[in-house]
């Protein structure tokens, strides 16, 4: 049972053919800009970082599939798709969906009590000390490159 994380549709597709052929094998995909792809040409399933953060769109895709609504999987994989790659922009990918669970449900305390977080609340201090109306939280904004 192969997982697919290279996104290329070409591999995928040589994966899901394979799978055809190929009793008991199974391919579980990961690209997430190719869910309903995949899910249209024989994948078992699916495997998903950014699904942890959004898994109502990921599951909106999958329902949609199951029920024939392929109009409304195509707009939750537009949906998904979009909000991948906006928040791997941000930075590694790991980190990025981590974040976004975090900022979701933070834990009960303050993240600027945790040794590991002061130093960077003393940064978004400062800076709003400086007047940026930028910082949100206790993280200060990532400067422009």
């Amino acid at each position: 049972m192969p997982k697919d994380s290279g996104g290329a549709k070409e591999t995928l597709e040589a994966y899901l053919q394979v799978a055809k052929e190929v009793d008991g094998f199974e391919v579980y995909s990961c690209p997430d800009h190719l869910v309903l792809c995949a899910l249209q040409n024989g994948a078992a399933d699916r495997i998903s970082g950014p699904g942890n953060a959004i898994p109502q769109v990921l599951a909106g895709i999958l329902k949609a599939f199951n029920t024939g609504e392929i109009d409304e999987a195509e707009k939750q994989q537009a949906i998904f798709a979009a909000f991948r790659t906006d928040l791997y922009a941000l930075g590694f990918a790991p980190a990025m969906v981590k974040r976004a669970l975090f900022l979701q449900d933070p834990p009960p305390v303050r993240a600027a009590s945790l040794p590991c977080f002061r130093t960077q609340s003393r940064t978004a201090r400062s800076w709003q000390s400086s007047g940026n109306t930028n910082v949100q939280g206790d993280v200060p904004p990532r400067p422009d490159r």
